[in-house]
Formats: C-alpha cells, sequence, structure tokens
C-alpha cells in the first residue's frame, strides 16, 4: 500500500483524504513506479558487484599450462560505474526535490530522529544508529518508495517515474551483459573517474597493478600497512556482514605515495 511517511499507521488516513484530484501523477503510474523502487535494493547489490568487478575475479587461461584457476581482476568496470553514478543521482535528485518542496528533512525509513536528537521519545521512535549509510541507492529508493504519495503532490514531479525507470534500466542492463576483459586503453580521465570508485581492498591492490606507474608496490601488505597507520580507513557502512569494506580508491592512492616506506626511500634515493 502506498503512504506518504515512512510508517503504515499513516497510510490509511492519507488514502482517504487524497483522491486522484490531488495527484500530478496516476495511481497506477505510482504503482509501476512502487514496483520498481522496491526491486532496486537488490539491483544496487548487483551494479556494486559489477562496477568493482567482483562479478569476475578469474578466467581459466588456454593454450595448455597450470589446470589452476589464473586470477587476472580488473576491478573498475565504466558502464557499471556510470550506472551506478546515474541511479544515485536521479534518487538523490527526487529526494531532495520533495523535501525541499514540502520543507521537510530526510530521514531513513524505519527511523523518527537522527542521532543528534536528545530527548524522551516514544515507544515506536527510533534514533538512526551511528555510522548508519542513508546516501545509498537501496535506503533513497525505500524512502520514496514510502513517500509516493508526498512525491505526487510535489509540483514538478512528473517525470519522477520515467527518469527512476530509465535509470533502473541501464543499471540493470549493466548487470545482465557480458563483462568486457579489459580497458581498451588507460587515460587521464579514466584514472581520474576509477579514484572516485569505492572498491575493496582486493579490488584496489589489482587496480594498482594494472596502472603501474606512482601507484607500484601498492599490494596487500603495503594497504595493511597503510590502514595500521590510520592513513585509511573504510566508507561508513552498513555492510552485509559477507561484504568486504570498501575504501574510496583516491584515498588510497594518496596515501600510499605520502606515507614513507623503505622501499619507495630506497627509489628515490637511486634515482
Amino acid at each position: 500500500m502506498l503512504g506518504t511517511r515512512g510508517f503504515p499507521p499513516t497510510t490509511t488516513m492519507v488514502e482517504v483524504l487524497v483522491t486522484d484530484h490531488h495527484l500530478l501523477i496516476p495511481r497506477f503510474v505510482l504503482t509501476a513506479m512502487s514496483d520498481t523502487l522496491r526491486k532496486i535494493p537488490a539491483l544496487a547489490i548487483d551494479v556494486e558487484i559489477t562496477a568493482t568487478r567482483q562479478d569476475r575475479l578469474g578466467t581459466r587461461q588456454g593454450g595448455g599450462g597450470s589446470p589452476r584457476e589464473k586470477v587476472y581482476p580488473l576491478p573498475f568496470d565504466e558502464a557499471g560505474s556510470e550506472a551506478k553514478w546515474i541511479l544515485h543521482n536521479v534518487l538523490t535528485t527526487w529526494v531532495r526535490h520533495v523535501c525541499e518542496y514540502r520543507q521537510s528533512e530526510f530521514i531513513p525509513v524505519g527511523y523518527t530522529h537522527w542521532r543528534r536528537y536528545i530527548g524522551p521519545m516514544r515507544e515506536h521512535e527510533r534514533v538512526v544508529p551511528p555510522g548508519y549509510n542513508a546516501d545509498t541507492p537501496a535506503c533513497l529508493a525505500k524512502w520514496l518508495d514510502a513517500h509516493l504519495i508526498s512525491l505526487a503532490m510535489t509540483e514538478g514531479c512528473e517525470e519522477a517515474p520515467h527518469e527512476i525507470k530509465d535509470a533502473y534500466e541501464q543499471a540493470f542492463a549493466c548487470t545482465d551483459r557480458p563483462p568486457r576483459e579489459r580497458f581498451a586503453a588507460v587515460t587521464d580521465s579514466k584514472i581520474e573517474r576509477a579514484k572516485r570508485q569505492r572498491l575493496n581492498q582486493a579490488g584496489i591492490v589489482a587496480l594498482a597493478v594494472e596502472l603501474g606507474g606512482d601507484w607500484k608496490g601498492l599490494n596487500k601488505k603495503r594497504f595493511e600497512t597503510l590502514l595500521a597507520a590510520s592513513m585509511i580507513q573504510p566508507v561508513p557502512g552498513p555492510w552485509r556482514q559477507d561484504w568486504p569494506a570498501l575504501y574510496v580508491v583516491g584515498e588510497v592512492f594518496d596515501a600510499h605515495e605520502k606515507y614513507p616506506s623503505r622501499k619507495r626511500n630506497r627509489e628515490k634515493m637511486s634515482a
């Protein structure tokens, strides 16, 4: 059932008070839009896997040799990363549109107050826990699904169903295709885009090997050294229990260049 808030008790009252004359988006379109939004949390996981190339961590080499699986990961997929950005941007745009028009504060579905709230709470009220990452496609999609009536009553909302559907279809398309083998060529623009991505430890190490240059030597041991020295830290979750921590690639690369190591010092002295 479509509601205007994150809590079911208000839904029945809204359905009684709101008629089709109040809506700028037809109800049958809202129903289809709700179906799309409810698919996004699961799709977002698939897109993340595609964007970070965790969908292919091993390929079998032909022409003889060892029968064991050989791993040649390329942990950054251009199409997947772009689709992830578009999906996030579209959802953020419409959440912000509703909040700004109605002068309301965005709070994740299932919670009633941000952590800064101080004071007694009622039994049904909940505070957003520390470290909770509300800026995700899954969280944004859940919020829009819970506030569809509010969206449909907001001026300028007519394009929302089309934009959300297009973003969903583009994201789905990038997860439902044979993965490409490698970058056609490494360019400065691709490096800059790669630095903005969020990858796990294995993905960042593999990308450093692929790019070489200033990031040569950023192996697993070096990564763990930077982590132990508090030079890098993972992006706030929440993550699933079996989901590896993610890091901003550019932050890790910068820390690798700035934080001294014996090997890098020897290379500078010999140069």
